[in-house]
């Protein structure tokens, strides 16, 4: 179930707007991610305490369900204990896998998979994009997470 007033907003990045929500929280996490249960999320990012950010989506690469850790560019794949048990919420930790827990979390954004624009010439036309038709409503983590990460995954060996 999805908290009860979720907040439209718009989700810029490289590759186009997106359509997005910032929610409260997710429970249980499958019934949010798989379409057929629900109107299905392509991608969720979240925030936590201590400046994390986060990616949940299903990896085109590996089939499965994955979570991304943008400070330190690591992937784990979820398991379906993790998929049926988690709970993403507001002021609390997000537990899976092996007993890994984040630091509570700030910020819940997640994207349906629609976009407005895609392929826009630059990150300037995105962002004045967004602004047109995003009512103020705009969430940056999107593009945010995706700088980070990129950098962290330079990082690995």
């Amino acid at each position: 179930m999805i908290s009860t007033h979720p907040r439209p907003v718009i989700a810029p990045d490289k590759s186009g707007l997106a359509q997005a929500w910032e929610i409260e929280s997710i429970r249980p996490l499958r019934s949010s991610l798989e379409p057929e249960m629900t109107r299905g999320f392509e991608q969720i990012y979240f925030r936590t305490e201590s400046g994390n950010l986060y990616r949940i989506q299903l990896s085109k690469e590996v089939g499965e369900w994955t979570i991304a850790n943008s400070t330190n560019g690591r992937v784990d794949i979820l398991t379906l204990q993790d998929l049926e048990e988690g709970i993403l919420e507001l002021g609390k930790p997000f537990v899976y896998g092996n007993n890994a827990t984040t630091s509570n979390v700030t910020q819940i954004v997640a994207l349906s998979g629609s976009y407005f624009y895609v392929g826009t010439p630059d990150l300037k036309t995105v962002m004045e994009l967004a602004i047109k038709h995003s009512s103020g409503n705009i969430s940056f983590i999107k593009e945010e997470f995706g700088e980070k990460f990129e950098s962290a995954s330079k990082q690995l060996p």
